[in-house]
């Protein structure tokens, strides 16, 4: 007896399917036998057998249409191509507003509220931004050059939350993997890894997602110099590999050069409510601000919370403060990296300020001790901004315009104002999970 494909099945949902059959397979887990026993030579075979045999995933694939009652793996994707309404998923991205800056705004955030409003849900960016989680705690990537992006990524780890509150499903798109490198290898990468990418995505567009991806764009024209960090909504993506899509600039030419995490969007129901996802907010604000459990403990380059914080105040002990920028343009201003360390502040600042007014709106709770260790809180992430405010100006000759360049000032900075905050930071977390504790 064969299976019956879902509604509205999609390649990549089929492809994800097989590859899990083959991981359970390799675990050796018998529960993968009853599909696998579809290949001829395994009609007749124990669990035992079958466990001990090597399948690659082709064969997995071809087991899996069997299972659906088809021929081939390739009958079974001809099919899926050709059901009505597979074109019903094309949307008008025209009407798509995404722009900010990635510095003052929180790009992630962004990015799902115009995902939120494509699929026909209300998400303002205001309540968006708090429950990414991203306002409580820097997270930095150190080994990108230049400071003023180091806080680009890191930024998808609330997206369940999101999802949850305000009625979207998500599912992570596997991308296939690639030892070609994207900038020496342009080529090459295109024609055989992004033609590759783009088969996959274009599925998922056609079976009627939205495609998120967390960054890998560029500008058409050349412009949007760090749009390769941005998240963006993909809206084509052609046989040829050509990858087009909105990203914070405005635009909707920008195309994908090396594409970062994916995600699949549609509708669904809400199932957080509004108490729920606060809570599961501040949950994972005290673990992304100790960087003491997954997906916040430090690793390949990403430092978050106190880790980040430290990372900061080492990078004072530089003089120039940002390399890159000296490269870029040794007689400039710029070259003292002034401008970067302003970046890294504003980021920091504009999350501490949504952070503190997310947490006054929690403490409305009945219960006394929840309301106070909040409102403790919220003094916390009041007094990070108003030790931030003043050097996330770019008035000439104050800030950190007025500073950077000087050794024995940054040094100074770090002592009187990154210090302070990394211990605002750590009371703010003992606060949040003394709220948590004492919540019925």
């Amino acid at each position: 007896m064969t299976a019956s494909l879902p509604e509205r099945p999609s390649l990549e949902y089929l492809r994800k399917r097989a590859k899990e059959l083959l991981k359970a397979h390799e675990a050796g887990d018998a529960s993968s036998c009853r599909i696998l026993r579809r290949l001829h030579r395994f009609v007749d075979a124990a669990d035992q057998e079958i466990l001990a045999a090597k399948f690659t995933l082709k064969d997995v694939q071809f087991a899996l249409a069997m299972e659906y009652g088809f021929k081939s793996w390739a009958n079974m994707k001809a099919h899926v191509e050709l059901l009505p309404g597979r074109d019903s998923g094309r949307r008008d991205y025209s009407e798509v507003s995404l722009r900010g800056n990635g510095h003052s705004d929180d790009a992630f955030s962004l990015t799902f509220a115009a995902v939120a409003d494509l699929l026909g849900r209300d998400a303002p960016y205001e309540e968006v931004f708090p429950l990414s989680v991203n306002p409580f705690a820097p997270a930095f990537y150190l080994p990108e050059l230049c400071p003023s992006f180091w806080h680009q990524r890191g930024r998808s780890h609330g997206l369940d939350i999101l999802c949850g509150r305000f009625g979207l499903r998500s599912e992570r798109i596997d991308l296939p993997e690639t030892d070609i490198h994207p900038i020496s290898e342009a080529e090459r990468f295109r024609t055989e890894h992004l033609t590759k990418v783009a088969d996959i995505l274009r599925d998922a567009l056609q079976s009627g997602w939205v495609v998120l991806t967390e960054s890998g764009w560029a500008a058409a024209d050349g412009g949007g110099f760090v749009s390769w960090l941005w998240p963006g909504i993909v809206e084509e993506a052609r046989s040829d590999g050509l990858i087009l899509g909105a990203t914070l600039n405005g635009r909707h030419d920008n195309y994908v050069v090396d594409p970062g995490p994916c995600w699949a969007l549609s509708a669904s129901s809400a199932d957080l409510s509004d108490a729920e996802a606060q809570r599961t907010a501040l949950e994972l604000a005290v673990h992304r601000i100790r960087g003491d459990c997954p997906p916040f403990e430090a690793g390949d380059g990403m430092t978050f919370g106190l880790a980040a914080m430290e990372a900061w105040v080492g990078k004072m002990d530089h003089v120039p403060f940002c390399e890159a920028c000296v490269e870029s343009a040794p007689d400039s201003d710029r070259a003292r990296g002034w401008s970067c360390a302003r970046d890294c502040a504003t980021s920091v600042c504009a999350g501490a300020a949504t952070a503190s007014a997310f947490l006054r709106t929690c403490s409305a709770s009945p219960e006394a001790n929840v309301r106070t260790r909040l409102q403790e809180a919220t003094g916390r992430y009041e007094k990070i901004e108003r030790l931030l405010r003043p050097f996330t100006t770019w008035e000439e000759g104050k800030g950190y315009h007025a500073m950077m360049g000087n050794l024995q000032e940054q040094k100074q900075h770090a002592r009187a104002v990154l210090q302070p905050i990394s211990e605002e930071l750590t009371e703010a977390a003992s606060a949040m999970e003394g709220a948590l504790t004492a919540m019925p």
